[in-house]
């Protein structure tokens, strides 16, 4: 995995961009979130 800067309000940080595919309602849906490099708390998620 590469580690991509982010910056958001006052916080800089490394984070690594991931995927998630579920399916809701019988189709299939897909989420992007981004993770701290450094902590691997989930900065945000999002629906695609």
């Amino acid at each position: 995995m590469k580690k991509s800067p982010l910056q958001k309000f006052a916080l800089r940080t490394d984070v690594y961009y991931g995927g998630i595919t579920r399916y809701e309602d019988g189709q299939l849906v897909q989420y992007e979130f981004l993770a701290d490099a450094n902590t691997g708390s989930i900065l945000d998620i999002y629906r695609l």
